[in-house]
């Protein structure tokens, strides 16, 4: 189909109603042109946006991971500060409490799809931000507008992007 799920329309929406900030981890990120004009907008509107997705060294599937990089670079220029989880991850003996969940012969790999708009309202659904999950897939998704759970949400996001749990990409000179 040429034309994106209804999910899909409904997070475009709310990402293009940003004030100040968007927080996203997809566990596969691939943006399209438009959705790259998108953002390019809302970063100069003065949205900040950051993104964590799987790194090369955490992604299961490496065909995604290569579709990822390839548009790196361009959503890098767009304004998006882009984050890479770590197989590695300290953040793992935070968030996982359950006996050898963590540990060096079991890489910690990002699953998890969501976004918070301006610290109030959450996005957490099954869809990837990326074109399978756009045009094809079944999705669903909970949109809810929650300062208390966007808050929570959002400090895991920021946990995952930390130093020791993720490396940050960066444009080269």
């Amino acid at each position: 189909s040429s034309h994106p799920q209804a999910v899909a329309q409904a997070l475009q929406r709310l990402t293009t109603s940003a004030q100040s900030e968007i927080l996203l981890e997809s566990a596969y990120l691939i943006l399209d042109d438009d959705s790259l004009d998108e953002v390019a907008e809302l970063t100069r509107r003065g949205v900040s946006i950051r993104a964590l997705t799987n790194s090369l060294a955490s992604n299961d599937l490496v065909t995604n991971h290569s579709g990822y990089a390839r548009h790196r670079k361009a959503m890098l220029a767009s304004g998006i500060k882009l984050f890479e989880l770590r197989p590695d991850a300290a953040a793992c003996q935070r968030l996982i409490s359950t006996a050898g969940g963590c540990t060096e012969k079991r890489e910690f790999a990002l699953h998890s799809k969501s976004l918070v708009l301006d610290r109030r309202i959450v996005y957490v659904g099954s869809c990837n931000i990326n074109l399978r999950s756009t045009y094809l897939n079944s999705e669903t998704a909970l949109i809810i507008d929650s300062p208390v759970l966007a808050e929570r949400i959002a400090v895991s996001i920021e946990d995952l992007m930390a130093p020791d749990s993720s490396w940050q990409v960066l444009r080269s000179a």
